[in-house]
């Protein structure tokens, strides 16, 4: 679980440069009740618990919070000033993820985790497949059934899209 994280923050650092182009949520699915949403979201209307905190707060909490306890200060002036901030949110109203800055509490990945859900967040489609691709394939040998990757639909009004794509 480490290297897969470690990787994952590498690709944050390198590629992503900063996260300024693409970030990368890593979520344990069962925890998740799909389908999955990415939504624009007013700041005072996020609840959730962010990563490895232990109350409930809204975009603007969060970003104070983080501003003065936290490495992902360096990230905030991506979505600081926006009106909206981009969030993860399943078919419950969970939040998944603020990206580019944090994942919630709720969806962490443990050592129990069996099912990952990879969602990336990017500028270009290009970059995000090549993330993608980047962590599934340094690590699906460790599945169940390895090199075994199960896809999902990405569906934008009238478009769906497979991925990944092998």
């Amino acid at each position: 679980m480490r290297a897969f994280l470690n990787l994952q923050e590498k690709l944050h650092d390198t590629f992503c440069r900063g996260r300024k182009y693409a970030s990368i949520g890593t979520h344990d699915l069962d925890k998740l009740a799909p389908p999955i949403f990415y939504r624009a979201v007013e700041p005072k209307d996020i609840h959730f618990v962010p990563l490895f905190q232990t109350e409930m707060m809204d975009g603007h909490q969060m970003m104070k919070v983080l501003e003065e306890t936290s490495h992902l200060k360096e990230y905030l002036h991506l979505i600081r000033d926006s009106p909206v901030y981009p969030v993860v949110i399943d078919s419950k109203e969970v939040v998944g993820s603020v990206p580019p800055i944090i994942n919630s509490e709720h969806s962490k990945l443990t050592e129990k985790t069996k099912n990952i859900l990879i969602e990336i967040t990017a500028l270009s489609h290009a970059k995000a497949m090549t993330c993608l691709n980047t962590l599934i394939w340094g690590f699906s040998e460790y599945c169940g059934n390895a090199f075994e990757v199960e896809a999902v639909n990405i569906v934008e009004g009238d478009k769906t899209t497979v991925t990944p794509q092998v």
